[in-house]
């Protein structure tokens, strides 16, 4: 049995995962490498020295229950959402290219000039913002507002 498990630990059909010593609270368990298993082993013990590595407190675990594991943890760290409120950026971005195509963009005046437009867009097409529209600051309306409004004015210029 002994020959056949280090087989398939070697073959990387099995996996082993042991504790450092000395072994505490927190202490997380690694995946030994096949490598590895070409040292000593004190199989009454669970224990593993080899290239100059202790480990304890083995437990050999099928590649199945490893992938099964290791997917469901990876499940459990989803990329948490981002901190703070939704952003109005998309919004912004449509009530710029709806204006433009109503012919209200003035690439001869400024781009804080528009900010009221804007607003008054948003108000009336995007209700449900996270922020009211008049309440949006002019450095997030600038902030999503000046590309579109740079790019335009630059190609009114050729």
């Amino acid at each position: 049995m002994r020959t056949f498990i280090l087989y398939h630990l070697k073959q990387g059909n099995l996996f082993g995962y042991g504790f450092e010593p000395p072994r505490k609270m927190d202490s997380q368990p690694v995946e030994i490498p096949a490598s590895y298993w070409n040292g000593r082993i004190q199989w009454d013990k669970a224990d593993l020295s080899s290239q100059g590595l202790e480990l304890i407190e083995i437990r050999v675990v099928s590649r199945q229950l490893r992938d099964t594991v290791l997917n469901v943890g990876n499940e459990d760290h989803t990329t948490p959402p981002a901190a703070g409120r939704p952003t109005v950026g998309p919004a912004i971005k449509a009530a710029f290219a709806a204006l433009q195509e109503a012919g209200e963009i003035d690439v001869l005046a400024s781009q804080q000039s528009h900010y009221p437009k804007v607003r008054a867009w948003l108000k009336q097409n995007a209700p449900n913002l996270s922020v009211p529209a008049e309440e949006i600051s002019d450095k997030t309306m600038q902030k999503h507002f000046s590309h579109s409004f740079n790019t335009l004015r630059k190609s009114s210029k050729l």
